[in-house]
């Protein structure tokens, strides 16, 4: 997956890149990944899917710098991921929080969020004013992140379609 990695280094017209379902490939790859997605000159990555990878805290970290590079992402699936924790959370919080950040489509389901997860992504997805559709679902998530969300989710004007299905306080 490294090698992959840094040769897409040299691909930076790609608009989709997926990694679905890559168990046990290792920090190493993200970090790799992260590198090779800072390294491209005006990317035109549109869609990057991660669902269900394996993905931990200090792989968020390192393809957050990343994608900070990628101004036209506009859909990111990470779904599926259950060693993110609040620290990863947080990561994606700064990318949100990014003036090259124009994401539309957010899908953090099915990662154990939790509470404490949610209060991580708050600032982040308040600042995020080009999301259209946020999908939280099955995430643990109780009354607690659910009210720190709401004030998140508040200020998002160009939200159409919001997914929390199998919360905890639902």
């Amino acid at each position: 997956m490294a090698k992959i990695a840094t040769a897409l280094r040299a691909h930076r017209h790609l608009e989709e890149l997926s990694f679905e379902q890559n168990f046990g490939i290792g920090k190493k790859s993200y970090v790799a990944l992260g590198r090779a997605l800072e390294g491209w000159c005006n990317p035109n990555l549109k869609d990057l899917i991660l669902s269900n990878s394996d993905i931990d805290d200090e792989g968020v970290k390192a393809l957050v710098a990343g994608m900070k590079n990628c101004c036209k992402l506009s859909y990111l699936d990470m779904q599926g991921n259950h060693s993110i924790t609040e620290t990863g959370l947080r990561a994606l919080s700064n990318l949100f929080q990014s003036d090259r950040c124009y994401l539309e489509r957010l899908d953090l389901s099915h990662m154990n969020i939790g509470d404490d997860g949610a209060r991580a992504l708050i600032s982040g997805l308040a600042g995020l004013q080009s999301l259209d559709v946020l999908c939280l679902c099955y995430n643990s998530i109780g009354d607690d992140g659910l009210c720190a969300l709401a004030a998140g989710i508040a200020s998002l004007r160009s939200l159409k379609a919001l997914h929390l299905d199998g919360n905890s306080a639902i």
